[in-house]
């Protein structure tokens, strides 16, 4: 489950024709190249609600790596124990040397619909699949998912 939310995700903010619903390079965020008359993208805003970031951190935060039983998520999130879905995506989304894979900088905006007018963009709030699916496909290990552990006699 993780994996796949994960790829999800990564293909939304990649791919998504609807990416302009809920991404903005924001005024300020966008450079022309002078030599090549081209426009750059510098940083954008990623709007997300707080289901979507904490429903995709939790189909993740309890997987295990198998030779040191250390959480994978800790890695993901800067090597820090004390990862959140906020400090997850804020790291993933950041270009700097502790984490050189983003592109430029995701600046992740996490709101509730309907508390914040975001000028007509929309949040994305879609299915993950949780880490106890009753899909064999999806489903976890009770080591990497409580909530599949058989309960305790």
């Amino acid at each position: 489950a993780c994996f796949s939310n994960f790829m999800k995700h990564f293909c939304t903010t990649t791919c998504d024709p609807d990416e302009s619903l809920f991404m903005d390079p924001g005024p300020g965020h966008v450079l022309n190249d002078t030599e090549t008359g081209k426009l750059y993208i510098q940083q954008v805003d990623v709007y997300l609600t707080d289901k979507y970031a904490n429903t995709m951190f939790d189909s993740c935060k309890n997987v295990e790596y198998p030779e040191d039983s250390s959480k994978v998520i800790n890695l993901m999130c800067g090597g820090t124990d004390n990862c959140t879905a906020h400090l997850w995506l804020q790291f993933l989304g950041d270009p700097t040397e502790n984490n050189n894979e983003a592109p430029f900088l995701m600046n992740y905006k996490f709101e509730e619909p309907g508390i914040l007018n975001m000028s007509a963009r929309d949040v994305n709030d879609t299915d993950f699949i949780p880490c106890n699916s009753s899909d064999s496909k999806y489903q976890c290990s009770c080591s990497d998912c409580p909530a599949t552990c058989p309960p305790i006699p």
